[in-house]
């Protein structure tokens, strides 16, 4: 029999093709989807493991920065203020915190501050202060002693300081030439054969000194502007021989007619002249003019000195009653013009501080028919942070150290004081009324100095506490004066 084969028509084919789909369909989508489950697991893992070695990565990083901070600024304090900017980099930040937890060189705490770090002082209730970098180095208790590193404070802040300094003056000197005692003389006695006709003078000072406690306080009006007042009381001594010139030894001779065989010379230590009182009284505003991280800060003062203190102090020689000589005065008796423009560079690490100031004191008028000489200073400094080169004891030494020079030109005393000039002249109509001596002397005022300073503060707490010591290089002295010898300050600061 014959089999007749039909062809399959399109109904056949897709009967047979659903049907193969439906049998073997399961099978491949379960195979499709445990190959499928496998990737997706082994991508979770494998980002988990990436996330894992980024985070390690990061910690690492963050440790580098935090000791190359530690190591670019051991004391952290950086700069805070917007000025800073200009200087650009990375930048650590500080906290200040007054009271009895105050650590003055602050506390490294960091922070993103768009490219610029802030640091800040916490004192009183709650007040924050952004602290200029080096404050270290800029708010000095003591350094200057009588004179200033001028500097600006943050808007808000209040600073208090008060400052003891000792200065003593020892021996004479004229020009740069020291002069002995037996150098100076008068020839008082009518007659006398032997006068002293270079250094005429009965009066020879032999040592001196003078005290002043000062009293300042500076308040920040703004981030640019400070102001400050200053207050003192002075207290000058001075120790001097008597030199009644060549007289009779014998108080019974004939004293109109003495003879060069019974003449001496006598020297007679006297009782010291003392004055004491107010001095004048000094305000000043400070401006900060420029301010780079790089390049340095640099500061104008102009300062007033109102003549509070006393231009009327007396003596007693001889049993008359004299205006003491113009050095043992209390005040200037004028009204004074201080400028100033100071100049500071820091360094990078916050441990090295140079600087400079230009002064000057500038006489406006005249009291009593005379005025000090106007003046011009040049001081220089460099100062250093001691806390990192003790990284054992930090605690125990947050000190800084400074040497500094200045150089001074002081005019002589233009006019002069009629009464003061009564120790020099006969105003009394008695020879014995006189007494002639150097101080008394208008020319014998003014020269030029150069001074040598050495000093040091201890922080503590909300505390500052400095001594500075200083003893003069080179005198050329105006005729002939007291040549100074040395001088101390001792300082105790704080602020809030």
């Amino acid at each position: 029999m014959t089999r007749i084969i039909r062809r399959p028509n399109k109904r056949d084919l897709f009967v047979v093709g659903t049907a193969a789909a439906l049998t073997f369909a399961p099978q491949a989508m379960a195979a499709e989807g445990t190959g499928a489950g496998a990737s997706v697991e082994t991508l979770r893992k494998e980002n988990a493991r990436l996330h894992n070695q980024l985070a390690e990565m990061q910690k690492k990083l963050d440790r580098m920065k935090g000791e190359r901070k530690s190591r670019k600024n051991p004391i952290a304090v950086k700069e805070l203020d917007s000025g800073y900017a200009n200087g650009g980099g990375g930048k650590t930040s500080a906290s200040m915190t007054c009271g009895a937890n105050m650590n003055m060189n602050g506390a490294s705490k960091p922070q993103d501050a768009s490219g610029k770090a802030s640091a800040e002082m916490t004192c009183g209730a709650n007040m924050q202060f952004k602290m200029p970098e080096g404050s270290q180095f800029l708010y000095n208790p003591v350094f200057g002693g009588t004179d200033n590193m001028y500097h600006t404070h943050p808007e808000g802040m209040w600073m208090f300081n008060t400052k003891l300094m000792h200065m003593e003056m020892d021996g004479l000197q004229a020009g740069t030439t020291p002069i002995a005692a037996s150098q100076v003389g008068p020839a008082v006695f009518p007659g006398s054969p032997f006068p002293n006709v270079k250094y005429p003078y009965m009066m020879i000072p032999t040592k001196m000194s003078m005290d002043m406690a000062m009293s300042m306080v500076m308040y920040g009006v703004t981030d640019r502007l400070t102001v400050m007042a200053m207050m003192n009381y002075k207290a000058t001594n001075m120790n001097m021989f008597m030199d009644m010139g060549n007289q009779p030894s014998n108080s019974d001779m004939d004293m109109d007619n003495p003879s060069s065989s019974t003449l001496h010379n006598v020297l007679n230590y006297t009782s010291p002249m003392a004055t004491a009182g107010v001095g004048d009284t000094e305000v000043d505003a400070m401006y900060k003019l420029y301010d780079d991280r790089k390049l340095g800060k640099l500061v104008g003062t102009l300062g007033l000195s109102l003549p509070t203190g006393s231009t009327m102090q007396t003596i007693t020689m001889m049993g008359y009653t004299f205006r003491a000589p113009y050095d043992m005065q209390l005040g200037s008796g004028t009204v004074d013009l201080k400028p100033a423009l100071t100049y500071n560079w820091i360094s990078d690490d916050v441990r090295w501080n140079l600087g400079a100031t230009v002064s000057g004191i500038i006489h406006t008028n005249t009291s009593n028919g005379w005025a000090f000489g106007d003046s011009a200073k040049l001081s220089a400094w460099v100062q250093h942070d001691f806390k990192d080169d003790f990284k054992d004891f930090t605690q125990l030494f947050p000190v800084v150290a400074w040497y500094r020079m200045t150089f001074t030109d002081t005019g002589r005393i233009r006019g002069q004081d009629p009464q003061i000039s009564c120790l020099n002249t006969n105003c009394f109509g008695s020879i014995y009324s006189e007494s002639p001596m150097p101080d008394a002397d208008p020319h014998n005022y003014g020269g030029q100095i150069i001074n040598a300073f050495v000093g040091a503060y201890y922080r503590y707490n909300s505390f500052n506490i400095g001594l500075e010591g200083g003893v003069p290089l080179y005198q050329n002295l105006n005729g002939l004066q007291m040549k100074n010898s040395w001088q101390l300050t001792g300082a105790v600061q704080t602020m809030f």
